[in-house]
């Protein structure tokens, strides 16, 4: 941070200095780079116990999370989807991939066709006033939801910290384990 800011301070004093914010941008990051893996080869740390962390495995509390199904089916396990999807979570997904490659298949549909044939400056207008207006609509309709799904996650929420009972030794501390 100390490179971009300087980079930004010295074009104040001088836009026409030989090395543009690009140039310092890409010294900035090469620098943040080399600086953690030089940290990170000096200060050796034991490696932290990610199931202890991520109350995984034999850390697990109880009713954390929720298991729709003891074994995921191999169509399924392909696309990704595990134990924990519900039928609903299921269908957003395959909608989502649906969504995305219909898109897909629109561009390159479009791509070929505007290669072998002239399409008007007007076609191309109509076709993107379409396509923003149903990407307005959607995201609207998505906004909506997410706020109905986080207002009802919300009052679950506060119900659960109202009625459960607290573990005062869980401080937020986490122990490494030497080895």
């Amino acid at each position: 941070s100390g490179i971009a800011v300087s980079g930004i301070i010295i074009h104040q004093f001088d836009p026409e200095f030989l090395i543009n914010g690009q140039w310092f941008w890409m010294i900035s990051m090469f620098g943040a780079s080399v600086v953690y893996i030089v940290v990170s080869l000096i200060w050796k740390r034991p490696p932290c116990d990610m199931d202890k962390l991520l109350r995984r495995r034999e850390y697990a509390l109880p009713d954390e999370s929720l298991t729709v199904s003891k074994e995921v089916e191999r169509g399924w396990k392909i696309l990704g989807m595990g134990r924990e999807f519900t039928r609903g979570d299921k269908a957003i997904y395959i909608l989502n991939y649906i969504w995305t490659g219909g898109w897909t298949l629109v561009f390159i549909v479009g791509t070929i066709y505007n290669l072998t044939y002239d399409v008007s400056d007007e076609s191309w207008m109509s076709f993107w006033v379409i396509y923003i207006a149903i990407h307005i609509v959607v995201a609207a309709l998505t906004i909506v939801w997410f706020l109905i799904g986080g207002f009802k996650d919300m009052s679950s929420m506060i119900r659960t910290l109202r009625t459960r009972k607290r573990d005062d030794s869980d401080d937020g501390f986490i122990e490494m384990n030497e080895q």
